[in-house]
């Protein structure tokens, strides 16, 4: 799950090496008349070819007054990360963690490796929009997936390590860009690895934590078992008997399937989900708008106590532009951890949809965040400095998650609130030892 990730944020940054800046030239009868409109209008473009061979710009005629589809193009991978994001956040609840997972990945190399060969720049543009499609949906499920297989003592830390493969998928997809400047077969290349990663579904196992609160005990029992082979260790010679006897604990209400929208009849979860939407905004808002703020702050864009940035004089450059970037990483650390808290406040039955639904607020403000950028620097940084610090407050109402097992029903969620670290603890020992 963790080296699938690499190829996925390759699709997520590959524009820059699909449609980098492009130098052309006219025909010498329209270059004396062209060359003080940059270049344009032109109709038989000369391309210089000498970092990359073909790109989008190339292939489709993306110049001029058509130059706006390139980042039309992007704009519509993000919009298709969103919708994957809500809509097999939704799916993966009901049918199942990994098999979603595979198909979102199944969706990006299909889509992916069709963008090579599509003949028209708008049939690109659907392509590059289903990319993104399977793209935010694998990004969703497979992030629940690994958490459902975590202890509780290890799930923070296995969910910073998640991060790490989206730095490294960076950083290879530019080597793998300079071993291949031809836009059609880089494409391939980013593309044909991820049939291997949709095929993963065969070495792996659906998350018994879901099949147990979905009511498949003898399957949740068998991966527990082929886990425990595998490990050499023994859980609980009687796991299903345990996990059975779970399921009938629970109140018939939690036994029928809970979706999402049961969310907004319980006052507690109400105030969870609204309180971590805000936040999910707010980080969003802030990290990618912080981002580009430090880019207009000076010429030097890699020389944020936000709020201390704005009073500092403009001429004090390498102070402000310090502070800046700390708080940018205090934004990317608070990224990390809440992907991890919207994931421990909610459900097995909703929490997919829920961190779907999450996710789509956090591109809302990236969205956000270049309309704030536009305005004026001292106004900007004040909106990203009380934005966090409202985002802090609102961390207020929710409650302590550390070491507590994830929750299996609604009435496990409202049960946080009304415990302490300690007493809700024993909401991890009641569950069958091996589905922790």
């Amino acid at each position: 799950m963790f080296l699938a990730k690499i190829p996925l944020y390759w699709h997520l940054m590959s524009l820059i090496f699909l449609s980098p800046p492009m130098e052309f030239q006219c025909d010498n009868l329209q270059q004396s008349i062209e060359k003080e409109h940059g270049g344009c209008p032109c109709d038989n473009p000369s391309w210089n070819r000498s970092v990359f061979t073909e790109t989008a710009q190339t292939k489709f005629g993306l110049i001029c007054d058509r130059a706006w589809v390139i980042s039309f193009s992007e704009s519509m991978l993000y919009v298709g990360t969103l919708i994957g994001s809500l809509v097999f956040g939704f799916m993966a609840d009901k049918y199942g963690r990994l098999l979603m997972f595979s198909l979102c990945c199944l969706c990006v190399a299909t889509a992916g490796c069709l963008v090579s060969v599509m003949p028209t720049a708008v049939s690109y543009i659907i392509m590059r929009c289903l990319e993104g499609i399977g793209t935010g949906g694998a990004i969703v499920t497979g992030f629940v997936y690994i958490i459902e297989y975590c202890g509780t003592r290890y799930r923070d830390i296995v969910a910073a390590l998640y991060h790490i493969p989206l730095t490294i998928g960076h950083v290879t997809l530019a080597g793998v860009s300079y071993l291949l400047r031809n836009y059609n077969k880089l494409q391939l290349a980013l593309s044909v690895p991820m049939f291997v990663v949709a095929l993963s579904g065969l070495l792996i196992h659906e998350s018994p934590k879901w099949l147990m609160d979905s009511g498949k005990i003898d399957k949740a029992a068998e991966v527990i078992k082929k886990i425990d082979k595998f490990n050499n260790t023994s859980t609980s010679d009687n796991i299903q008997i345990e996990m059975e006897q779970y399921r009938a604990a629970l109140p018939k209400t939690a036994r029928n399937k809970e979706n999402f929208f049961q969310i907004f009849k319980y006052k507690k979860l109400l105030v969870n989900f609204l309180s971590m939407s805000a936040i999910y905004l707010i980080c969003g808002m802030g990290y990618y708008g912080v981002s580009q703020y430090i880019g207009r702050m000076s010429g030097d864009i890699h020389c944020i106590f936000m709020l201390a940035v704005i009073f500092i004089s403009p001429d004090m450059k390498i102070t402000k532009m310090v502070l800046a970037s700390c708080s940018n990483t205090c934004f990317f650390i608070s990224f990390i951890v809440i992907f991890l808290y919207g994931v421990e406040l909610f459900p097995t039955g909703v929490r997919n949809s829920v961190l779907g639904v999450l996710s789509v607020l956090s591109r809302i403000g990236m969205i956000i965040a270049p309309p704030v950028n536009s305005l004026h620097q001292t106004v900007a940084g004040t909106i990203f400095g009380v934005s966090a610090i409202l985002g802090a407050v609102l961390c207020y109402p929710l409650p302590e998650t550390k070491y507590v097992a994830l929750p299996s029903t609604m009435d496990h969620s409202r049960a946080l609130h009304r415990k302490s670290l300690r007493e809700s603890l024993s909401l991890q020992n009641r569950q069958p030892s091996g589905a922790q």
